[in-house]
């Protein structure tokens, strides 16, 4: 009789129902930022600096603010824009010079003195009285311009000649001295558009004067304004498509255009953090700079269905009217591209041999809910896990990104357990997703088993996907994946797509897909002994975008009902260097072995380790006392191994600093153990000697 391992899941939704009405608290915001982006006031109070790295944090597009405030502005109070003196339409800057490309689709207009001036203003090589600066900005330009419009075929802008202060058909560029932290801006000139019921607008742009005030660009401003360029010359294609999106696909499709043209910049890399270390934050939270980096949603659609897919979203959604239809025209373009193989789905296990009926009839086209769950896989496989992915679930760049840590993840080691869904403090909220992590399986007791059920209320619009990542004991580098989807009150089909059954009445299985077989008394769970760990992700999601309200979470509830055992020879142990080896080292005898200097790290009460980022350092003298060599330890970062992760090791090969190797004789090595590699607190030191002989 096996023994079970229960994982309940119990799901309900803690967001309501947007209305029309914007809050005052809204509105004050709405107002507030705006007035920031058009330098009519200073930043809100909120904080300007990454706390991790003391940089100022970059506003990246000052366009979501815009779009904010001019989609909105017939829901705010009157008296608040009064009380504020905001000045609601803001006109074309004055610059003293203008500049472009002879036949080109850009003008760039610039100062050359004042508080504007640009970067280098008195350089110019060629005497013709325009800075070199504005002349590369000016050919960056028109290269954006010709690679979206022409290469990739998006709608022109919109001309602005009928728009006051408008010119000829080249899309106006201004450099001007930004608010701190901004790299540019796009407004839409609403003013001339053709009608109120107007979705599309002419558009010009703001980027900075010099890009001086962003700590990654000093001294090289071209890098900046090209992804800005890139970023901002595609907002004026979207005014041309559809100018009423939503800000937060707005944004993430400019920085995937960044991405296009300018590949090798990675500017989305410095603050990519942002999204990877707030995994529950949903697509649509426009806070920080998590729409920018929600970058890695289009890079992931482009990347497994080709970057014209962008394309046809945005042009979907336009069809489909003036409002936030993006996530729509996801779905829909998604199902189209999935009708058949390689991207449908089965619809039960076809892999049994015994299931004869699977076949191409069976198969059904994904939709948001599954690719977003995919999606979320992918995200877990990024920086250094990325080498972990299993085919085809990674991005291409996966080993440049941030990944998710381990403290955003719900992580457990000790059961049974239970997680009340109104005290998790990892639900996600919807568009976003949990990590819910399973260690020390080996620990369960007797033959350790898995079943997975979820029932919900009160989640009307909302699906939730939920997939499995298995890490074998066998090659912890390597994990099978499982993906589903559920509805309200429906057994997940995440274990249906590796047993083939399901559970009803009287303790059988019902047969819910046409070629699986009809109830059984034979029962099957997915075994997780092979596995060393289990991570569920669970990803709500909803088409509807009103459904999102920031600091609104999902309630995600869970239970694991099997005991598990902990070895308390690996309970609170402290930390601590232990005894090289070998030693002595024999070099005759070691086959060109390292001598190694091993450290534990401490555990906790169930065994785990405390500090996923020790830092080892280890110092070795001769006689003398003079230093010859500085060992690091060969861990770093965290890791997603289970609890044999707990002894870490620094090689030395015997040479000294300079790679010669040192005479036989004495050592002393002074070993220290940190918290992490920044050394700011001392975990445990210890000194050795140890013998060399040649």
């Amino acid at each position: 009789m096996k023994t079970v391992l229960w994982l309940v899941v119990i799901v309900a939704a803690a967001v309501p129902a947007l209305g029309q009405e914007l809050s005052p608290e809204r509105q004050q915001a709405i107002v507030e930022n705006f007035m920031w982006a058009t330098g009519q006031r200073a930043a809100p109070s909120q904080a300007l600096s990454d706390a991790l790295t003391a940089h100022t944090l970059p506003v990246k597009c000052g366009t979501p603010y815009l779009l904010d405030f001019y989609q909105n502005r017939d829901k705010i109070d009157r008296r608040l824009l009064m009380s504020l003196g905001v000045q609601q339409d803001i006109p074309r800057p004055q610059m003293q010079n203008e500049y472009g490309v002879a036949g080109g689709h850009t003008l760039i207009h610039y100062d050359k003195t004042g508080i504007h001036a640009v970067y280098q203003a008195n350089v110019d090589s060629d005497g013709d009285g325009v800075p070199n600066y504005v002349e590369t900005i000016a050919g960056a330009a028109d290269s954006c311009y010709d690679f979206i419009f022409d290469s990739l075929g998006y709608v022109p802008p919109v001309a602005d000649s009928a728009c006051l202060d408008g010119g000829d058909s080249r899309v106006d560029i201004f450099l001007q001295a930004l608010p701190i932290g901004f790299y540019g801006m796009t407004y839409g000139q609403w003013d001339c558009a053709t009608s109120d019921t107007a979705q599309i607008t002419p558009a010009w742009i703001v980027i900075d004067h010099d890009f001086q005030h962003l700590p990654d660009y000093v001294g090289r401003p071209l890098a900046a304004a090209r992804v800005t360029l890139a970023h901002e010359i595609f907002h004026t294609g979207h005014f041309a498509i559809d100018g009423w999106e939503h800000p937060a696909w707005f944004e993430m499709t400019s920085v995937w255009m960044e991405e296009q043209k300018y590949d090798e910049i990675n500017d989305y890399y410095l603050y990519d953090y942002v999204f990877y270390q707030n995994p529950a934050s949903s697509l649509l939270d426009t806070a920080g700079n998590h729409h920018y980096q929600s970058v890695v949603f289009p890079i992931f659609l482009s990347e497994k269905f080709g970057r014209g897919i962008i394309h046809d979203i945005w042009t979907r959604a336009a069809a489909l009217g003036k409002a936030w239809n993006w996530l729509i025209a996801v779905d829909q373009i998604v199902y189209t591209a999935t009708q058949s193989p390689p991207y449908a789905k089965y619809r039960c296990n076809c892999w049994q041999p015994e299931y004869s009926a699977c076949l191409d009839s069976n198969l059904i086209p994904q939709t948001f809910a599954t690719l977003f769950t995919e999606f979320e896989v992918w995200n877990y496989f990024t920086g250094p896990y990325a080498d972990q992915a299993p085919a085809g679930m990674r991005f291409s760049e996966a080993e440049f990104y941030d990944y998710i840590p381990m403290s955003k993840m719900a992580i457990e080691r000790v059961y049974p357990v239970l997680v009340q869904a109104d005290a998790n403090p990892y639900a996600p909220q919807v568009n976003g997703a949990t990590y819910l992590r399973l260690d020390n399986l080996d620990a369960i007791e007797n033959d350790s088993l898995l079943s997975v059920w979820m029932t919900s209320a009160d989640t009307a619009e909302i699906t939730w996907g939920i997939a499995g990542i298995f890490q074998l004991k066998s090659d912890p580098d390597s994990h099978v994946v499982v993906i589903d989807t559920v509805g309200d009150g429906r057994r997940s089909r995440f274990i249906n797509e590796v047993i083939g059954q399901w559970y009803c009445a009287a303790g059988q299985f019902m047969d819910t897909f046409p070629c699986l077989p009809t109830c059984t008394d034979s029962i099957s769970f997915l075994d997780l002994r092979p596995y060393t760990t289990a991570t569920i992700v669970f990803a709500p999601s909803t088409l509807n975008p009103w459904r999102y309200e920031p600091q609104e979470t999902l309630a995600l509830g869970y239970q694991v009902s099997n005991f598990s055992e902990i070895d308390p020879a690996l309970v609170n142990l402290s930390a601590a260097v232990l005894t090289p080896y070998p030693n002595p080292a024999v070099m005759s005898e070691m086959d060109g072995e390292d001598l190694n200097f091993r450290f534990r790290v401490p555990t906790d009460t169930t065994s785990f380790p405390i500090y996923g980022t020790a830092y080892l350092l280890v110092d070795v003298f001769n006689v003398a006392g003079e230093r010859v060599r500085t060992l690091e330890g060969n861990y770093a970062g965290e890791s997603r191994d289970s609890i044999q992760v707990i002894y870490l090791d620094a090689g030395w090969d015997m040479n000294n600093q300079s790679g010669r190797a040192v005479a036989s004789g004495v050592y002393l090595a002074v070993a220290r153990l940190y918290v992490d590699a920044n050394k700011q607190k001392l975990l445990a030191e210890d000194r050795v000697k140890v013998a060399v002989i040649r």
